[in-house]
């Protein structure tokens, strides 16, 4: 059976790094449980470079949406190996931002969306996104 990882906060440094440590000390297939308003787009990038190694290492991380997944949460289910969602579920994608300071901010930004959006291209229908943006 897979371990049940809880990401029920949101996505700052500290609990990027309580979850890298706990996927990475667990054995074995992994489900990510998540209710989460998003948070840090570089604390959700090192989480999800951490699931990126851990599949690699052929570990199956699954996501099952418990309430909420929006911003940096909603980028999650693109990386996984299989995400489940209940009827109740939320999700709300928009693209990465932060703090922009210097020119390389903003090209490191801009690779990060270019990243996301072509993961998320390959799990979803964008045209259905497309067709929810006026809603």
């Amino acid at each position: 059976m897979a371990k049940d990882i809880l990401l029920y906060d949101y996505i700052y440094n500290d609990t990027a790094a309580a979850f890298i440590n706990e996927l990475t000390a667990s054995k074995g297939d992994v489900r990510i449980k998540v209710n989460s308003g998003g948070g840090n787009v570089y604390a959700g990038w090192g989480m999800i470079g951490a699931i990126q190694e851990e599949r690699q290492k052929g570990r199956k991380i699954n996501l099952q949406i418990d309430g909420i997944a929006a911003s940096m949460a909603a980028n999650l289910p693109a990386f996984a190996d299989k995400t489940t969602a209940w009827n109740i579920s939320k999700f709300m994608i928009h693209r990465a931002e932060s703090s922009i300071y210097q020119q390389s901010d903003q090209e490191r930004l801009d690779n990060i969306n270019k990243d996301l959006r072509s993961a998320l291209e390959k799990k979803i229908n964008t045209s259905q996104l497309m067709r929810l943006k006026n809603v």
